[in-house]
C-alpha cells in the first residue's frame, strides 16, 4: 500500500518537474542552453536640468528662501547642487519645495523657469516635479 502511494506521489511530482520546465519556453535558447538578460544600456546627455550653473530663488519646506544662488540640478538623482560663497559646489541638505530659475537661457530665450514639487521636497529620491 505505501509502495503504490509512493510510487504514486512520485510520478505526479516528476510530472509537476516537467510542466514547470516547459512553462516557459523563452528561458532557453534554440539549443537548450538557458539565456540570461544581459543589458548594455548606455545613457547619452547629462543628468542635469540645465549643464550650466543658473541664477535662481529656491524656497525651502519650511518656507524660507534664498535669493540669488547659483544652482543646479540633478534630475536622475534629485540632488539641487549650488555654488557657495567660496566657489565650492554643494549639496544641499535642507528639503527644497520650489526652484525658480531667473533669466534661464533655453533656446526659446531667457525667461524665469519654476520648478515645484509634488508634496515630498524636490530633492528626495523618486520625486515628480513640474516645470
Amino acid at each position: 500500500m505505501y509502495a503504490k502511494l509512493l510510487t504514486a506521489f512520485l510520478c505526479l511530482l516528476q510530472a509537476a518537474g516537467a510542466l514547470a520546465q516547459t512553462s516557459n519556453p523563452f528561458l532557453n535558447d534554440a539549443n537548450g542552453r538557458p539565456m540570461y538578460m544581459q543589458t548594455s544600456y548606455r545613457s547619452e546627455g547629462s543628468p542635469y536640468y540645465h549643464e550650466q550653473y543658473s541664477l535662481a530663488e529656491i524656497t525651502s519646506v519650511a518656507g524660507k528662501v534664498y535669493s540669488n544662488v547659483n544652482v543646479k540640478i540633478n534630475i536622475q538623482t534629485n540632488e539641487v547642487l549650488y555654488m557657495s560663497a567660496d566657489g565650492k559646489e554643494m549639496i544641499t541638505t535642507m528639503p527644497v519645495k520650489r526652484i525658480r530659475f531667473i533669466g534661464f537661457m533655453s533656446e526659446q530665450g531667457a525667461a524665469d523657469r519654476i520648478l515645484e514639487s509634488f508634496g515630498q521636497p524636490l530633492n528626495t529620491t523618486g520625486t515628480p516635479y513640474t516645470k
